[in-house]
């Protein structure tokens, strides 16, 4: 079931940015994308994460950042780019299949 929302989720995800795409700049949508998903999320996961941040060390937040730096902020950025010069379609089929041909 969790899975099933995650496909639905990112798959209208490229449809929603290239709407916003237009009126919004690609930094915008990241980050205020980004930050709607902390906000629904923490209250799902407060008693782990607060848990887990206790764990971490300073070498382990280096490699946090630059993980979310270039696995998931870099990559929006770099697909709302994409979407200038491309459709929606075949950015949606792009990214529904970039995950199983590595």
């Amino acid at each position: 079931l969790y899975l099933c929302g995650a496909f639905t989720l990112a798959g209208t995800s490229v449809i929603t940015a290239w709407f916003l795409n237009g009126k919004l700049g690609t930094f915008t949508i990241t980050a205020a994308s980004l930050v709607l998903a902390l906000l629904c999320l923490l209250p799902l996961c407060r008693k782990e994460l607060v848990k887990t941040v206790r764990q971490l060390t300073f070498r382990d937040w280096g490699v946090l950042f630059f993980q979310a730096l270039l696995g998931m902020f870099l990559f929006r950025m770099l697909l709302l780019q994409g979407l200038l010069h491309t459709s929606t379609a075949e950015a949606g089929a792009t990214s529904r299949s970039a995950g199983r041909c590595g």
